[in-house]
């Protein structure tokens, strides 16, 4: 029979394990955030940098046929010049909001939402999910459409979502 200071080594022997998978559960999450984030940073300052060598270019060719025909210089619609420069910066952050979008409702693409979710029961999964952040039940439904297509999960997480 196992006595009270076996039990308790035993349970310290678990949770250490436990703290240690937790840790680089979270650290490579941590890791995976900060890389998507400095990528969608670069693209964001390419595509601001782009943007500055088109302004540049575009006054290049205005501005030379006028400085070679002197002081008449043509009226400028800049309230239109400006919606245009608003619509294109409107759709790039559009873009890069669908991205941001994406990897919160599905941080880890193709992999299953939580731990060991495909043995999971549909019941124990129900049970989960009023713990669960709203992205993470908006993967689940996701992964479980895509995979197993379990009405009882679909529904639950419908219910969660609501």
């Amino acid at each position: 029979m196992e006595t009270v200071a076996e039990r308790f080594d035993t349970t310290r022997q678990t949770m250490l394990s436990q703290l240690g998978a937790f840790t680089d559960r979270t650290r490579e999450a941590g890791l995976a955030f900060a890389t998507e984030t400095r990528e969608a940073g670069s693209e964001l300052a390419r595509a601001a940098r782009g943007e500055a060598e088109a302004w540049t270019r575009f006054f290049g060719e205005r501005t030379r046929p006028l400085l070679a025909e002197g002081p008449s210089v043509p009226e400028v619609d800049v309230p239109a010049l400006e919606r245009r420069l608003l619509v294109g910066l409107r759709d790039l952050l559009g873009r890069l909001d669908s991205r941001l979008q994406s990897r919160l409702e599905d941080p880890r693409p193709g992999q299953p939402p939580l731990e060991g979710y495909d043995a999971l029961p549909a019941k124990a999964i129900v049970g989960m999910l009023a713990e669960l952040e709203p992205a993470t039940v908006a993967a689940v439904a996701s992964y479980e459409a895509a995979h197993k297509g379990r009405k009882t999960i679909l529904r639950a997480t419908e219910r969660q979502a609501a």
